[in-house]
């Protein structure tokens, strides 16, 4: 995988980076993610839909991940690297607090992501289970 180093400056007049977006494959959660873009009304051109999990997911989210995480977790970072490859810029991401290990799975994977200088913005979007 070749590194890249994202610089983003956004002044008026300058050409600049088109932000693409991307957010990882989480089962059922994935119509989720496509429905909150197409409510803010981000044009599909700047979306980077994840692609089916299959082995070179796992492959590479299980290299990247700590070994101790679990399956899921290895499964949505391999997405997340697999959409960077294809353009991304931008990754939109879930978290929040309980007691699944699915609630650090933004922060852990954005310290992954950004070790990787994949990319510059990261969003995680935090859920309170109550």
């Amino acid at each position: 995988m070749q590194r890249r180093s994202l610089n983003f400056l956004y002044f008026e007049g300058v050409e600049r980076k088109l932000e693409i977006v991307t957010y990882p494959h989480f089962g059922p959660l994935t119509r989720l993610f496509k429905a909150v873009f197409q409510e803010l009304k981000v044009p599909e051109e700047r979306i980077v839909a994840p692609s089916v999990p299959n082995k070179r997911t796992l492959e590479l989210g299980s290299e990247h991940s700590p070994e101790w995480m679990c399956t899921p977790f290895k499964l949505s970072l391999g997405s997340l690297i697999e959409s960077l490859e294809k353009g991304a810029n931008h990754v939109f991401q879930i978290g929040g607090i309980g007691t699944c290990r699915a609630s650090c799975y933004g922060p852990v994977q954005r310290v992954i992501i950004e070790i990787l200088v994949l990319v510059l913005n990261f969003q995680t979007l935090i859920i309170i289970y109550l």
